[in-house]
């Protein structure tokens, strides 16, 4: 969407490093209803289909 918009290329765009560890704290938010909510699902997901992704762009 970005680059068909014409005003920004891509740059960098990867999957990041510390995924497991971001979720790994996310779901450890006991005062956070919707990280207590999210812990369900990860079990059930079992890290297959969820990641972080990093994208960078340049406006033109």
């Amino acid at each position: 969407m970005w680059e068909a918009s014409g005003a920004v290329s891509i740059e960098t765009c990867r999957e990041m490093d510390c995924c497991k560890q971001a979720w790994d704290e996310w779901l450890l938010c006991d005062s956070n209803p919707y990280a207590v909510k999210d812990r369900d699902m990860m079990a059930v997901e079992n890290g297959q289909y969820f990641n972080l992704v990093q994208i960078v762009g340049k406006v033109n």
